[in-house]
């Protein structure tokens, strides 16, 4: 593989990665269709991260939950701001089993 065609293939990589954080960056500005509740807020921050893995196309397991974090992290600083990131603070729905995720979403539906 030749330089060129490995930076052609780094700028491509990048486009398309800007392509996608700007489809994650419109989807976290709130919308009048959006739901107030916090299981809404949840479910579309988990579908904007599931999002940006689909574009980024095939990656191991580890990979996908390292983008997914960081789609996580990029929704809730354009959402609520940026995170605490130390320990005993945010928790992203990706580092969570689906179970733990429901108990999340549904402890917040009742509260909402």
């Amino acid at each position: 593989m030749s330089a060129n065609t490995i930076n052609a293939s780094r700028i491509a990589g990048a486009l398309k990665c800007m392509g996608a954080l700007r489809k994650l960056e419109q989807s976290a500005e709130h919308g009048e269709d959006d739901d107030p509740t916090m299981a809404g807020y949840y479910g579309k921050q988990l579908a904007d991260a599931r999002a940006l893995v689909a574009a980024l196309g095939p990656m191991t397991p580890e990979q996908e939950g390292i983008v997914a974090t960081l789609a996580e992290y990029i929704h809730t600083i354009a959402t609520t701001g940026t995170p605490n990131i130390d320990p005993g603070g945010w928790l992203p729905l990706s580092s969570m089993t689906n179970e733990e995720r429901l108990v999340l979403i549904d402890r917040f539906a009742v509260q909402d």
